[in-house]
């Protein structure tokens, strides 16, 4: 019940902050890429664009987290989310060198990155038909509601939440 209360807390924070109320955690548009993470960091998609596809097409999510410096021991919890929080997937752990893919559907998503050290992450959404991503060569595609990683696996980690 905790983390689920710090989950909406940091979630209504960014979204306060997003439309100009509240300060700190930074906000991006989906797609973001090299954006320097250092602590916390949301990326939300853009959805009042010209353009915007909301189609009923199979879409997934991918956060890729890169070392800031020479270091490549580094590692993100991530957070996907609806962005009017009906939906929350993770937190999940994906360390530096890996992309999270994770299988979204035609509402309106978010990420919320969070971690210890510099990072520079990517976030981007792919479509495809027929059931196909049209994903980078190498990346891995998962079902909707789980999440592969690239050179490696993006470890979810079990949240409880009671009543």
């Amino acid at each position: 019940m905790k983390r689920f209360l710090l989950i909406s807390f940091i979630l209504a924070g960014t979204l306060g902050n997003y439309n100009g109320i509240a300060q700190g955690v930074p906000v991006y548009p989906i797609p973001s890429y090299n954006v320097l993470v250092d602590g916390n960091a949301t990326f939300r998609e853009d959805v009042h664009k010209p353009g915007f596809d909301k189609s009923k097409q199979k879409r997934w999510m991918h956060i890729r987290v890169k070392p800031k410096g020479g270091t490549q021991l580094c590692q993100a919890t991530v957070w996907v989310y609806t962005l009017d929080q009906s939906t929350v997937l993770g937190p999940f752990t994906v360390n530096c060198g890996e992309t999270l893919v994770v299988e979204i559907d035609d509402r309106e998503w978010g990420v919320l990155a969070e971690s210890e050290e510099e990072i520079i992450t990517d976030v981007w959404i792919t479509t495809g038909g027929k059931g196909e991503a049209v994903a980078s060569k190498g990346e891995a595609v998962a079902s909707k509601g789980e999440a592969v990683a690239s050179k490696g696996e993006a470890t979810p980690r079990p949240i409880n939440i009671s009543n």
